[in-house]
């Protein structure tokens, strides 16, 4: 997690600070595929926040979640963070039920107060990436069950995995400017063709081929 040069400036004086976390998830409407976000952070009341130069509102969740400690690891790996989020309110249930969180970009960001005013002195992104699940749990009993979401965020190295299978299609490739180059894509190979005076394709053994087409025993 790289820190603004406020925030660094405020820890290093050392009279403490108070830390919050801000979860952003783009999820999307199931009927329609309209994005549908939705923000909740660690405190107790609905507060505007201004991240990566773009103002969002998020819920006061207050203790509804609290995601595990991260670990940051250099490399091409792909990180998971996990955050416990129990969808007790309704603004959380409506993100996890209504609206559809899966593969949703969602980013969380950490937010310093000072504690002497409770005034914002910034914040840090401190992990980007896609909902990979969201499973809701009830246990207990019926008329006094436990629900719990155990929601799993994946990092955005995992965009590194995706197959890239529309730039061999025909249909993709036709689209720039009726470019028709892989018109014969899924034939290439299969179709015997001439080249110079030789067949591109091997003759059948004890045969040879020239150049008029007709096939002479060896």
């Amino acid at each position: 997690m790289i820190l603004a040069s406020e925030i660094t400036s405020f820890l290093a004086e050392r009279r403490g600070h108070i830390a919050h976390w801000l979860l952003w998830v783009n999820a999307k409407n199931r009927t329609t595929g309209a994005s549908q976000p939705s923000g909740f952070w660690t405190g107790d009341d609905d507060q505007t926040f201004t991240v990566g130069g773009v103002t969002r509102s998020y819920f006061g969740a207050g203790g509804v979640f609290m995601p595990d400690p991260i670990i940051y690891e250099a490399g091409l790996n792909i990180q998971t963070q996990n955050i416990p989020i129990g969808p007790v309110a309704g603004e959380v249930a409506q993100m996890l039920r209504t609206h559809d969180p899966r593969l949703a970009p969602a980013d969380l960001y950490l937010a310093v107060f000072d504690p002497l005013d409770n005034t914002l002195v910034g914040t840090a992104r401190a992990f980007k990436g896609w909902v990979d699940s969201a499973p809701i749990s009830e246990s207990g009993d019926p008329n006094n069950s436990v629900v719990t979401c155990r929601m799993s965020l994946v990092s955005s190295v995992r965009a590194g995995t995706r197959k890239l299978t529309l730039k061999k299609s025909d249909a993709a490739q036709k689209t720039r400017d009726g470019d028709r180059g892989r018109r014969y894509g899924t034939v290439s190979g299969s179709v015997p063709v001439w080249w110079g005076e030789e067949r591109a394709n091997s003759a059948p053994s004890g045969q040879q081929t020239n150049s008029s087409g007709g096939d002479t025993a060896g």
